[in-house]
């Protein structure tokens, strides 16, 4: 028969003071996961630790092992519950995360990252991840493009490496990328995992209800989203694989913990994916085969990118030296200005904001674009090392 998993993953959009409801659906969420239908929950933007107390006081008869992976300024907001004990727990924090001047995109303050749980289920070793990359915010520019192409480089490598022991691999999220998209693919071949909606035994998995973000019937979607995706996009998803020795297989994947019950809203702007994961034995399983033809495709597309980006860095740094010595020259001009009484605290105020100038250009010079572009740099020959690895078909 073999041991049956039911796991759900969700974004849970708890961003305080800027999310519709929040508290109101945090409880919700708790009092819905508190019906012990789930043996293993991952949650994403569980940004409060009040908030991830509040659910671990409401679901701890029926999920009582959890944990909450640390990281950034604010936290990753990755969190798991099981019913099952937590051996271990590692997590990898992505090199690169944004840009800490765009304070209303948050990601590089959050830390994104990929957490890792070891479970022991019927004597059967399992690595559980959960993950959440950067947004795309806008996709009409590719500001962030290397940065996302990066951490799904990173999160897949990540997942390669720590799962070569175990029996089984289950990874949930918010992937932030549509199944189109090079990140999806470099995340699904190089991890060598298997889409749970695309591999489940139920027919029908196909089309707009794998969608699960900026959906017309989620009361949350804006209008500048469904104007872009009429349907909503998918960008959540349960993957899975299982190593030498053993199956996982995937009965069924469906959309779940849409509209609250009795309320007006959503449980959040995302919808829950749930699927039931079946995991034996079988003495003649093998691992599944790396589609190396898939993963040099798809890791060659992505150095293009790094590339690109890496121009860009440099080209702004040459801005960033160009527009310090500015600020620079004005600044020492102004120690030569005489004004009329009265007109010198306007003075000092300019000098002020030209000394907050140049120390922003110098930050952002020596600190903020070098890492970057050392991060670029290495991102890049990790991923020249891993096509020279890559066995050819």
């Amino acid at each position: 028969m073999g041991t049956k998993l039911k796991v759900l993953t969700l974004n849970c959009w708890g961003i305080p003071f800027l999310t519709q409801f929040r508290p109101e659906r945090i409880e919700a969420i708790g009092n819905q996961l508190a019906k012990g239908d789930y043996d293993i929950v991952l949650l994403q933007e569980i940004w409060l630790q009040s908030d991830y107390e509040k659910l671990c006081s409401l679901v701890m008869t029926v999920l009582p092992h959890a944990h909450y992976f640390h990281s950034g300024m604010v936290g990753s907001g990755l969190c798991i519950f099981s019913k099952h004990s937590i051996l271990e727990t590692l997590s990898y924090r992505f090199s690169l995360n944004g840009y800490p001047q765009r304070v209303l995109h948050g990601d590089w303050f959050a830390g994104k990252m990929v957490g890792l749980a070891k479970l022991l289920v019927d004597d059967i070793r399992l690595n559980i991840y959960v993950t959440h990359t950067h947004a795309e915010y806008n996709p009409l520019k590719t500001d962030y493009s290397a940065h996302r192409i990066i951490q799904s480089f990173e999160l897949s490598q990540f997942i390669k490496h720590t799962s070569e022991t175990c029996d089984g691999v289950i990874l949930g999220g918010d992937f932030n990328f549509m199944p189109s998209q090079l990140g999806y693919s470099i995340i699904r071949y190089n991890s060598n995992l298997s889409d749970a909606w695309l591999c489940q035994k139920r027919e029908g998995s196909e089309g707009f209800h794998a969608n699960t973000c900026d959906r017309p019937d989620n009361c949350f979607s804006n209008g500048s989203a469904l104007d872009r995706n009429p349907d909503g996009q998918r960008l959540d998803y349960l993957m899975c694989r299982a190593n030498s020795g053993y199956r996982v297989d995937c009965d069924e994947c469906t959309l779940t913990m849409r509209r609250v019950p009795g309320m007006h809203f959503n449980y959040s702007d995302h919808e829950g994916v749930q699927a039931v994961f079946i995991v034996k034995r079988s003495v003649t399983a093998l691992p599944p085969a790396r589609e190396s033809g898939e993963i040099e495709k798809h890791l060659t597309a992505a150095v293009p990118i790094i590339d690109d980006a890496m121009k860009r860095v440099k080209s702004d740094k040459v801005y960033c030296i160009v527009a310090m010595v500015l600020a620079l020259i004005l600044l020492i001009f102004t120690f030569d200005v005489s004004l009329p009484f009265g007109l010198t605290a306007l003075v000092i105020l300019l000098r002020g904001c030209l000394v907050v100038t140049v120390a922003y250009f110098f930050w952002t010079l020596v600190v903020l674009k070098t890492i970057e572009l050392k991060g670029l740099t290495a991102a890049r020959n990790d991923i020249n090392n891993a096509l020279k690895s890559n066995p050819p078909l």
